[in-house]
């Protein structure tokens, strides 16, 4: 493996110092258009972020790339400054243009997000890039020459090496970006939004980050192409652009970057070197985008992740079923427990759907250091009652304590903040990313480094995420999961998904535990592992309120037992003493059974 990761360090070194010196051999002409490429690529990323990464979309992208360029251009040209030295202004305007544009989507939906960031975009385009004092002469807006000092450049191919480092820069501020807790919670927002609340990360304000950082990549590529071009005019940034940089990253697929290197390289790079190439781009880029799409779900990135795997040093044996470490014995029967302190209190909860009462005045206690259990038919209203306690649903009626806090109004990443972490019925994870991402991503509250850290701090993050991994495989462990962590969820059976979803809920370690039906999948043995794990949980302090339809597992782990029937609670007490009740037996199986 080490060898491996030196080989691929060598192998990116050697792309880079290639991409930089070979192209200088070129004509003038050839090293200009290159450069346009290379810009292009900068502001896809942006735009992949948010589209492949967050799940967002914005048909402004053009615009917000145009925004800052023009600015750059003026503010050089006025006050003959390098626009070399206004590269922050312009990833600073553009991360404020996109987050001013992404705010009006955070409340629209599918088709909504495309028409107010498509009137956004022609907002801009229609009022700033008519005005002559904003965009300058018909001509075009001249930016004052390139230069760093003392040091000018004059000609393409002098330029050419810092327009490379720049770029390489951004790529590599994406990937840090790809590899932190901020990209993880990106994509936790786009793949299962009330999963990643409930691992804290705050899904509003994520997505509203997401069209920051798009801006602040638009922004870049903007004030890079002033720099590069060095004469502007609004016909360098038409409301169609917008949809080539989209038909871009979503030919790319979801991932880093490589994708969507490759189909700017292919869709900018043909129109520039191509002659006559238009019309092939307009019609061949359609096709391409349905044929890499039905063939290849995850775009090109997915293409290139599935010629990656058939590599000989890539290739693993295939997927076996779940055998976490069970060990022989039965856990000890549960002993009756001392008084102790409330660590949740639910009262009279009360949430209706129209005319139906899903939960109709529910009452229930969870003591510190048990392990109590939710059962009920279907439909009785258990998962709606998660839902109360960790946030997803806000109440109707009746109030949520934990600690003695009043959290009813809290939203689920305040509460897992304070400490309550929970499972869901059908997998609160990111299905196409691997095991350990999962795992890492679930660290979002103890990552020990905040999003800056990436631009001020970096050695903050690079530790952080070094600890991130450690403990990710420390959770995987127990369940015999550490070889899969480098494959996707979604490629493993069922039973081992859900010890996936298990490690990622304790490895936090949080202080109350929700588990909503964490037997459903797995067999005997593997039931008996899960019996063992919450043993252990509760042993380290947890405190664990489990749903669950298995009698037995209730049997075996459970300290006290609640259940509940159309919304109402109908009984609660021991394990023994609930399942002889005559009207929990009639809940479950009918009247007069």
């Amino acid at each position: 493996m080490a060898a491996v990761t030196r080989t691929r360090r060598g192998g990116l070194v050697a792309g880079a110092v290639a991409l930089t010196v070979v192209p200088l051999a070129f004509a003038e002409a050839t090293v200009y258009k290159l450069g346009l490429v290379l810009i292009v690529v900068v502001g896809a990323i942006g735009l992949h972020v948010l589209v492949n990464w967050t799940g967002e979309l914005s048909l402004a992208h053009a615009t917000i790339i145009g925004f800052p360029a023009f600015l750059v251009a003026k503010l050089s040209a006025d006050h003959a400054i390098s626009p070399l030295y206004l590269l922050p202004v312009g990833i600073a305007v553009g991360a404020v243009v996109g987050a001013i544009v992404g705010l009006p989507a955070l409340r629209a939906r599918g088709l909504q997000v495309a028409l107010v960031t498509l009137a956004a975009g022609v907002a801009i385009d229609r009022y700033f890039f008519t005005k002559t004092w904003f965009v300058g002469p018909a001509a075009g807006a001249r930016v004052d020459d390139p230069r760093i000092g003392p040091l000018g450049f004059e000609t393409a191919r002098s330029l050419y090496p810092v327009l490379v480092a720049l770029v390489l820069a951004g790529v590599g501020v994406a990937w840090m970006l790809y590899r932190s807790k901020l990209g993880r919670g990106m994509t936790w927002v786009r793949e299962a939004p009330a999963a990643a609340a409930a691992f804290g990360v705050p899904v509003a304000r994520y997505r509203v980050l997401a069209y920051a950082v798009a801006g602040a990549f638009a922004g870049f590529a903007g004030a890079l192409t002033a720099t590069w071009v060095q004469r502007l005019t609004p016909q360098a940034f038409p409301l169609t652009l917008s949809f080539t940089y989209l038909v871009i990253v979503v030919l790319g697929g979801r991932g880093f970057i490589a994708g969507v290197a490759l189909a700017a390289a292919a869709i900018e790079g043909g129109r520039l070197f191509l002659p006559g190439a238009d019309a092939l781009i307009a019609y061949g880029a359609p096709i391409a985008l349905i044929f890499t799409l039905t063939r290849y779900r995850g775009g090109l990135n997915g293409a290139l992740g599935d010629v990656a795997a058939r590599m000989p040093w890539r290739r693993r044996p295939p997927v076996p079923a779940a055998h976490p470490e069970t060990g022989e014995a039965r856990p000890a029967p549960v002993q009756p427990l001392a008084p102790a302190r409330p660590l949740l209190e639910v009262l009279d909860a009360r949430v209706s759907f129209g005319g139906l009462n899903a939960l109709d005045g529910v009452s229930l206690r969870v003591d510190e250091g048990a392990i109590v259990g939710l059962i009920g038919p279907n439909g009785a209203g258990k998962t709606t009652l998660f839902d109360g306690i960790a946030g997803a649903r806000r109440l109707d009626g009746g109030r949520v304590l934990f600690r003695g806090r009043d959290v009813t109004r809290l939203p689920a990443h305040a509460r897992a903040r304070l400490g309550i972490g929970r499972s869901f019925q059908n997998l609160g994870l990111m299905t196409p990313e691997t095991v350990e991402c999962n795992v890492a991503a679930a660290q979002h509250l103890g990552a020990e480094y905040q999003g800056w850290d990436l631009a001020v701090r970096p050695w903050r993050w690079r530790r952080g995420e070094r600890r991130i991994a450690a403990r990710a495989r420390e959770a995987l462990a127990p369940f015999g999961l550490e070889p899969e962590a480098g494959r996707p969820v979604a490629d493993l059976s069922f039973a081992a998904a859900r010890f996936v979803e298990l490690a990622a809920v304790r490895v936090e370690a949080p202080a109350l535990m929700l588990l909503d039906e964490p037997t459903t999948g797995l067999d005997a043995a593997e039931v008996l592992t899960l019996v063992a794990t919450l043993e252990r949980l509760r042993e380290q302090g947890a405190t664990i309120l489990v749903i669950a339809h298995d009698v037995g597992f209730v049997m075996q782990c459970c300290d006290h037992v609640y259940v509940l029937a159309e919304g109402r609670l109908l009984s609660e007490g021991s394990p023994e003493a609930v399942q002889h009740e005559p009207a929990v037996i009639d809940a479950y199986l009918g009247v007069g059974a």
